[in-house]
């Protein structure tokens, strides 16, 4: 879980009918991410900090989400990728969807990771019948880049 920690640190009455809020939320690796509002007099601020923990948690789920999906088109190895705040098979859904809709050039790199996949192993991973087929059909089509690629660094190399 992100949020392991949630407090109100300040509850003040700003005198005109509403009160200023201040609230720290710690994640698990003891960053505090604070929301400050303000609200009418009589207002549950209770529930208004389990909301916003819930709220940022979703962010910073959101936020590794993107960074992975972005480290992927920066040319990461995949299989380097230690997930955070996501489950293995987030993560893996990050990459996968890097590698589906980057272009070639960019995940020419995810080849031999994308292709270590059994069917069984994406089917565990929960990607469905179709998300499948996408995915073996853009490891064929890596695959032939990857073969184009490796065939003229040759020619490249030998002067051809």
């Amino acid at each position: 879980m992100a949020i392991i920690s949630s407090q109100i640190v300040k509850d003040r009455n700003r005198g005109n009918g509403s009160r200023a809020i201040h609230e720290e939320h710690t994640d698990h690796n003891g960053k505090i991410h604070e929301r400050r509002y303000y609200c009418p007099i009589v207002f549950d601020v209770n529930a208004e900090l389990i909301t916003n923990a819930a709220e940022i948690e979703a962010a910073l789920i959101e936020r590794e989400k993107e960074d992975t999906f972005n480290e992927m088109l920066q040319g990461k190895n995949p299989a380097s990728v230690t997930p955070d705040l996501l489950t293995e098979a987030e993560s893996v859904r990050a990459r996968m969807r890097a590698f589906l809709t980057g272009q070639a050039t960019e995940v020419v790199h995810m080849y031999d990771w994308a292709n270590s996949f059994t069917t069984p192993q994406l089917n565990t991973l929960g990607f469905t019948s179709a998300e499948r087929g996408q995915i073996n059909a853009r490891v064929g089509t890596i695959g032939g880049v990857k073969d184009l690629l490796d065939t003229d660094s040759l020619f490249i190399l030998e002067g051809f």
